[in-house]
């Protein structure tokens, strides 16, 4: 056989925006008397499907006087812009009187925090969560409390526990704010499987799904 080399030949394409990291190609390849017509090619990738980035999503406010509680906090940055956002792989930020790490010195006294992300559920059952901090915290799933460690106070650690199913990707905030004197905030969770331990970005990402979805791109070439 040899290949047709027609002078009409043309060639069609997609025009991708980004690339693309093919996994899988097929090629769809017809003869006919002595031609070759390679017709279409269908490319399995790896495509966005939501999965954001490993990690919380972190915002912080300063320059917020006059807190005591984490409903004050939250209503007093509801119209505001976040001072930083961020994406943090854990929260684990020891007390101190300076300012946390990726902070600054507005970030002494005064501030508030939020932290939120969807975790990865393995398998279904209870687990239990913990928030140390100075000043207040909450930790919310789903968009119910589970965690209370609220008011002003010095470092504590604070529980509580949630039922949750596998295979879903439970929706985790952490709410924060410093007032005075030191600042501190550890977030630990447990369950089915694995003892207590900080969140990390293995078991949270910033957008729903956590990972990237497949996708068919047509890619046509015509002779």
């Amino acid at each position: 056989m040899r290949a047709n080399s027609g002078a009409n030949n043309h060639k069609k394409t997609n025009m991708f925006r980004s690339r693309v990291n093919a996994r899988y190609v097929r090629i769809v390849v017809w003869s006919w008397r002595g031609h070759i017509s390679m017709r279409s090619a269908v490319i399995t990738c790896g495509g966005s499907g939501g999965g954001g980035k490993p990690g919380f999503k972190a915002q912080f406010w300063h320059n917020i006087h006059g807190l005591h509680n984490v409903h004050q906090a939250k209503h007093k940055v509801r119209n505001r812009r976040a001072t930083i956002s961020k994406t943090v792989d854990k929260i684990d930020y020891r007390s101190t009187g300076g300012h946390w790490h990726g902070l600054n010195g507005h970030f002494r006294d005064n501030w508030v925090a939020k932290f939120e992300g969807y975790l990865k559920i393995a398998r279904s059952g209870n687990y239990n969560f913990w928030t140390n901090s100075d000043d207040g915290s909450w930790l919310l799933i789903n968009g119910h409390r589970v965690v209370n460690n609220d008011g002003l106070h010095g470092m504590r650690w604070r529980h509580g526990r949630k039922h949750l199913k596998a295979g879903q990707s439970a929706k985790i905030e952490v709410w924060f704010f410093e007032r005075g004197g030191g600042a501190g905030l550890h977030v630990h969770w447990q369950g089915p499987g694995f003892g207590r331990r900080t969140i990390t970005s293995g078991h949270v990402s910033t957008a729903h799904g956590g990972g990237k979805k497949k996708k068919n791109v047509l890619v046509e070439v015509q002779d």
